[in-house]
C-alpha cells in the first residue's frame, strides 16, 4: 500500500522514475513533429505550383533526382532539423 502512496505522490508531483526517458521521447516527438512539417510545406509548394514530384532518380544527392528530393536537399543545406 505504501508503494500506491508512494506512486501516486511522485505522479503528483511530475517526478516519476522514468522522467529523463519521458523527456527525450518528447524531444523526438517534437523533432519528428517538426521535420513532417516542412515535408508538408514542400509537398504544398508543388502541389500549388503545379510541379512533378520525382525525377528520373529517386535517391538523395543524385542529379535528375526531380523536384521533391532536390526541395530536401536545398532545405537541409539551410536547416538544422531536415
Amino acid at each position: 500500500m505504501t508503494n500506491w502512496y508512494e506512486l501516486r505522490s511522485r505522479l503528483e508531483k511530475h517526478q516519476t522514475i522514468d522522467k529523463a526517458a519521458q523527456r527525450q521521447l518528447e524531444k523526438e516527438k517534437d523533432y519528428w513533429r517538426k521535420v513532417l512539417f516542412r515535408i508538408v510545406c514542400i509537398v504544398k509548394f508543388l502541389a500549388k505550383h503545379n510541379l512533378a514530384f520525382r525525377g528520373t532518380i529517386g535517391k538523395m544527392y543524385e542529379d535528375s533526382n526531380g523536384n521533391f528530393l532536390g526541395l530536401v536537399e536545398m532545405l537541409a543545406e539551410f536547416d538544422p532539423v531536415i
